[in-house]
């Protein structure tokens, strides 16, 4: 305390002293309320913070300094009469309505409860929360941190005075201009998240769990951390819902129904669809009969969680019971039941396992397009499946289609699907710019963004989705100030991870915008904020590792797609243990990105210990094994040590008799490559072998990377018949391998490598 200063009793200073405007409250104070049952260790250590923020914003203000210092060791009634002195001398120099008054108020208000003196400083707070509130709505941005800090005063204020579902109000409030204001990470946005989880908390004590209130308030503050990309918090709040109401309501009441799929759909979001299957599973056992409508939507959602989760066989289940348990209802088939036979079809193409698009998918297309108002998110959601199922058939244009009319749909809605419109255009955006048209994208995407920013708040999934989108719609714009700030924002928040093709998705955009020169280190800050949400070692992390790699192999860049597998490698083994098949195929990237990199000995080596991590996890015929030993093949071959590979050669023809006719057809020409210089006789049953089989028909492959291979194999058997001296036969098959590739939209250094394939070069790498 400063000894020059005289301090004058509380009594003769003038009820004005710290307001900058109306009425002061009563110099005397008001009755002491008792504190709440809640944390209140947690309450002072707020009360500290938000006090000692507000003193370092002003730090060249002693008095400041000198009424926190009084307060922290408890002589409240002399910080205030320090303030009190401040504050006059304050309204003396610069008039009643100084903004240098601010923290002065926030500082006394807080002293205030301190003391219990809740009347007296409400009144101060609220009319310092209207001043700053008013600054900040007028554009001065620099008081939104000071204005967090006072809505988190009022927060603990209205805690001490048991208001708690005020506090929740006042605590969500401060979160969200905290969050603007300070922006996500920082030490203010975690301090409001907390004072919401113990406002809430303190709400639930007060009147318990099942109360109508508390559930209202644990719905509104899930909301709140949702829109502000809060995955997991948002997670918890749903789920203390649902324990409130598994505590008062049945299994089966609707209430309960719909909070179940409230949370699980969020945990899809957040990427934890595995931990929301057993929460559906356990839901629907309570829903008798097996048909009953809310029955036919909880196995819905289970098929969706399988889904995301990539248990692929499960869906296939869950869908096809679906449809027979639909189809033995009465009546005539639902929307809905349009979007479950396209989700079967959907499985079938990850799978690998559909034969183009069936004869009713075009028909079943119009009837989702035009559906009745009652019926419009299960069409919705059946357009989106058919826009997923075209563009895992890398038909990006087909895809818009769809995707638009799903688009359509919503906007119809009365009102307005914020979450629908938001999704669809990110979606397709998405299609737009895998279709090549990146100003359509933009055109999309830009006005999207700034709706559901709005709607939605600025961490929420979907706003997080179109921001990625923007971004890569603009990656070629001469000015990437727009498209830094873009990922600036979307890295700063915890992202949304609903399945495996939504983080490809992610992955691929980051990829492209990190080869920019601003954008170098993108990918590393991309997995450190997967790292950040999920944790250094979790699979998440080491797919994203896995899946840059996987980009970086696309683009030939080969030394960084090795260092990625081999991060990725590095964190799936801790997580995995070593025999992991997700472990054995990052093993099997790696050496195939070795090889690429010119390291072929190396390679070598690591395609054998995915070998035997693959027989291990998978047995000896797994695809999986035969791939990794098929690198082993092409890595020896590339270094020239030749001794076992003719026989390793035989094992994968033999093993693929039956499974992949491309991969087949590319092992017997290397063979036949191999014993042509010995035996002409027995290379040309190879190549006889190899040429004849099914993949080489008009329209028997539909994937670019199966026309790939096969090109590969042609030139490759157009060199192995020149040297059994068979030129015709030659030349047949450098035009069939020149034909596949011009059916690609392919690199001029893909046809240059056939060229060299047809000519014997085979140490090279494959693009």
């Amino acid at each position: 305390m400063n000894p020059a200063r005289t301090l004058p009793s509380t009594a003769h200073l003038s009820r004005g002293d710290f307001l900058i405007q109306g009425d002061a409250p009563s110099a005397q104070p008001a009755a002491r309320n008792p504190r709440p049952r809640g944390p209140r260790g947690f309450w002072l250590a707020v009360a500290l913070v938000v006090s000692g923020t507000a003193v370092l914003a002003e730090n060249t203000r002693p008095a400041l300094k000198e009424a926190a210092a009084l307060r922290a060791a408890g002589r409240f009634d002399e910080a205030l009469d320090v303030l009190r002195i401040d504050s006059r001398e304050i309204k003396k120099a610069d008039g009643d309505e100084s903004l240098r008054l601010l923290p002065v108020n926030d500082l006394a208000a807080e002293i205030l409860i301190d003391q219990g003196t809740v009347e007296a400083a409400e009144s101060l707070l609220r009319k310092t929360i209207a001043t700053r509130q008013r600054l900040v709505d007028a554009g001065t941005r620099e008081h939104a941190a000071g204005l967090g800090r006072s809505l988190m005063s009022l927060t603990r204020l209205e805690t001490v005075a048991r208001r708690f579902p005020e506090a929740v109000v006042s605590a969500q409030q401060a979160l969200v201009v905290c969050d603007r204001a300070e922006g996500p990470r920082s030490e203010a946005a975690e301090l409001a998240r907390k004072a919401t989880e113990a406002a809430i908390d303190s709400l639930e004590t007060f009147l318990g769990p099942a109360d109508e209130a508390t559930l209202k308030a644990r719905d509104g503050v899930a909301t709140t951390f949702a829109s502000l990309g809060m995955f997991t918090a948002a997670i918890e709040q749903r789920r203390r819902i649902l324990d409130g109401l598994s505590s008062s309501a049945g299994p089966g009441t609707p209430d309960r129904l719909a909070a179940v799929e409230r949370l699980c759909r969020l945990m899809m979001l957040g990427g934890r669809a595995a931990e929301a299957i057993p929460v559906v599973e356990k839901a629907l056992a309570a829903i008798t009969p097996p048909n009953a409508p809310a029955a036919l939507t909880m196995t819905r959602l289970l098929g969706e969680l399988q889904l995301a989760d990539d248990r692929l066989i499960a869906a296939n289940v869950t869908f096809k019971s679906l449809l027979e348990t639909t189809r033995a209802a009465a009546g005539p088939a639902s929307y809905g039941s349009a979007a479950d036979r396209l989700h079967l079809l959907l499985i079938a193409e990850r799978r690998e396992q559909a034969d183009g698009l069936p004869d009713w998918f075009a028909q079943d297309l119009k009837v989702l397009a035009r559906p009745p108002p009652a019926e419009a998110a299960a069409a919705i959601a059946g357009l989106v499946v058919a826009g997923d199922v075209l563009m895992t058939q890398e038909k990006p244009v087909a895809a818009i289609e769809p995707l638009s009319q799903a688009l359509a749909v919503a906007g119809s809605l009365k009102p307005p699907s914020a979450e629908h419109v938001a999704d669809l255009s990110g979606r397709v955006a998405e299609a737009q710019i895998a279709a090549g048209n990146a100003a359509a994208a933009r055109k999309m995407a830009e006005p999207a963004l700034t709706a559901a920013k709005v709607a939605l708040g600025s961490g929420d999934a979907r706003v997080s989705f179109l921001r990625l989108m923007l971004a890569d719609a603009l990656r070629n714009e001469k000015d990437s100030s727009q498209v830094e700030a873009l990922m600036e924002e979307t890295l700063s928040r915890d992202l949304p991870r609903p399945d495996d093709s939504w983080e490809r998705t992610a992955t691929l955009v980051v990829d492209r915008l990190a080869n920019t020169e601003w954008g170098k280190d993108l990918r590393e800050r991309y997995v450190a904020a997967r790292a950040r949400q999920f944790g250094d070692e979790h699979a998440f992390v080491g797919m994203a590792w896995s899946l840059f790699g996987t980009s970086r192999l696309a683009a030939g860049d080969w030394a960084a797609a090795a260092d990625c597998f081999s991060r990725a490698f590095d964190v799936q083994q801790a997580n995995l243990g070593p025999d992991h098949p997700e472990v054995a195929a990052t093993l099997t990237l790696l050496a195939h990105a070795e090889r690429a990199a010119g390291e072929p000995t190396q390679a070598a080596v690591t395609a054998a210990r995915a070998v035997a991590a693959w027989e291990r996890a998978a047995g000896p015929d797994h695809p999986g094994t035969l791939a990794a030993a098929d690198i082993v093949v092409s890595a020896r071959i590339q270094s020239g040590d030749l001794p076992g590979v003719e026989e390793l050669l035989e094992r994968l023809c033999k093993a693929e008799a039956g499974a992949d006719p491309v991969r087949r057809a590319g092992h017997l020409v290397r063979l036949a490559g191999l014993v042509a210089p010995r035996d002409k006789n027995r290379a040309l049953e190879h190549l006889q072998a190899a040429m004849t089989l099914p993949c080489w028909l008009p329209d028997a492959t539909a994937r670019d990377s199966e026309r790939l291979q096969l090109a590969y194999s042609a030139a490759r058997a157009a060199w192995a018949y020149q040297m059994i001296g068979q030129p015709t036969r030659s030349e047949e098959s450098l035009r069939k391998a020149r034909s596949l590739t011009l059916q690609m939209s392919v690199h001029q250094k893909v046809l240059d490598r056939i060229e060299s394939l047809a000519t014997g070069h085979d140490g090279a790498v494959d693009p």
